[in-house]
């Protein structure tokens, strides 16, 4: 695999981002992580900073376009690799503790749409497909190469990681809030914010070790599981492991993505799909109908995810790693908050 890797290194062009994407969803799921050695660590550390390379030149090359403009077949291709690039963000969220993919999609510009193509994916089939196809392609490569990775990093570097993630979240707080006062903002949704807030925190509280869990599920239960997991990633600020850990989802759901056993997974893509669907619907009326509510509730929930994100082990840790994880906290913040002002001023 090693000699495979260096292979690979030195034929692809450098300024392939697709070339590594692969290559690294071919190390990460072929290589043993308990016995990393310092090769693979660089070769991580390469195609991390090329995929965030590419992240960094994609928005110039947006805000290129925005400004001053393509030819409009370059400006369709352009826009649908920003989309692919952005999924590839969002799948990484939905899969990081306390972060939600669909808040990222907010914080891109790029939740309502998505909602709306969902909803509507048979009446304006090509526009949506076109729309959600790239979108939906990068989520997948986000999720499936990150999740060992992040395993790894919160096996190894728990404590930093999680700073990491909670910096992610604090960034995303401005913007949030910008779109919770949006519109008609008044005295009574300060205290649905802090509801929902409480209420979230409660959740959080739940032992989940009281619930049944399911080893083998039917195919109705499975179905079930595909909605479930399509609800926590349309509804921000609902968090995946706490919502499926309740219901006794969360390790069938893991064991069957990380065996890719078909018998539950083809079933649970039913329940995604139809569940999709209609819960985007759903969440369509009611921004159409009650949006700042609405937000006010998401952006409750969301502050609610924010005190359960340090677990124990974090806080009894931060003596011998307290330097390290406040500066990545620090460069989390910055970048969600620098992405979310992007974004901000192009709507």
């Amino acid at each position: 695999m090693t000699s495979f890797c260096i292979i690979t290194l030195k034929f692809n062009h450098m300024y392939n981002p697709l070339s590594y994407l692969f290559l690294y969803f071919i190390v990460i799921h072929f290589e043993n992580l308990s016995s990393i050695n310092s090769f693979h660590c660089y070769i991580y550390i390469l195609l991390l900073f090329k995929v965030i390379s590419v992240i960094i030149v994609s928005l110039l090359v947006s805000y290129y376009n925005e400004y001053i403009g393509y030819d409009s077949r370059r400006d369709i291709r352009g826009k649908a690799m920003m989309n692919f690039l952005k999924g590839i963000i969002v799948g990484i969220g939905g899969i990081s503790p306390g972060l939600s993919g669909s808040v990222l999609l907010i914080i891109f510009g790029l939740y309502q749409k998505a909602l709306e193509a969902i909803s509507t994916l048979f009446t304006h089939f090509k526009e949506n497909i076109l729309f959600l196809f790239p979108l939906v392609t990068g989520m997948g490569v986000g999720v499936l190469s990150f999740s060992n990775i992040l395993d790894h990093l919160l096996e190894y570097y728990e404590m930093p990681t999680r700073f990491a993630f909670l910096g992610l979240i604090l960034g995303t707080i401005p913007l949030l809030w910008k779109e919770v006062t949006k519109k008609d903002f008044s005295t009574i949704y300060y205290y649905i914010v802090i509801v929902f807030a409480l209420l979230g925190t409660w959740a959080f509280t739940i032992n989940s070790d009281s619930f049944e869990q399911i080893h083998d599920p039917t195919w109705i239960q499975s179905i079930i599981l595909g909605v479930l997991v399509v609800a926590t990633a349309i509804i921000p600020g609902i968090d995946p492991a706490v919502t499926l850990s309740t219901f006794g989802y969360y390790e069938v759901y893991v064991s069957a993505l990380s065996d890719i056993d078909l018998s539950i997974l083809l079933p649970m893509l039913i329940g995604v799909i139809v569940g999709g669907i209609v819960i985007s619907y759903i969440m369509t009326r009611l921004f159409n109908r009650w949006y700042t509510a609405t937000f006010s509730v998401i952006f409750g929930l969301f502050l609610s995810m924010i005190p359960n994100m340090l677990n124990e082990s974090c806080v009894l840790g931060l003596n011998s790693l307290s330097v390290i994880s406040i500066v990545v906290m620090i460069l989390g913040f910055g970048v969600s908050y620098y992405l979310g002002t992007i974004e901000s001023s192009k709507s």
